[in-house]
């Protein structure tokens, strides 16, 4: 698993997102495997994150990403897995 928190292109009001670019490259998300929200602390008004592992595949290569869905960032690509 590797940690890489980068944002990434996806198409506007695809949620979970059905392809994504990052780093150049573009990626067909085959299905998603989970998500889960995570809530951060609301007394100090952080936002709610919603993460999806989804498995995804280029043209040249097919893993696990964990993405998460931002209202102040975007899309983010959160991890790899090998």
């Amino acid at each position: 698993m590797r940690l890489y928190n980068e944002p990434i292109d996806a198409p506007p009001g695809e949620v979970p997102p059905t392809r994504f670019r990052w780093r150049d490259r573009c990626f067909h998300v085959n299905k998603v495997v989970d998500w889960w929200i995570l809530q951060g602390r609301w007394w100090h008004q952080e936002e709610q994150r919603i993460y999806y592992l989804v498995d995804a595949a280029a043209t040249d290569s097919q893993g696990y990403f964990e993405l998460c869905s931002s209202s102040c960032r975007g899309w983010l690509l959160v991890k790899v897995y090998d």
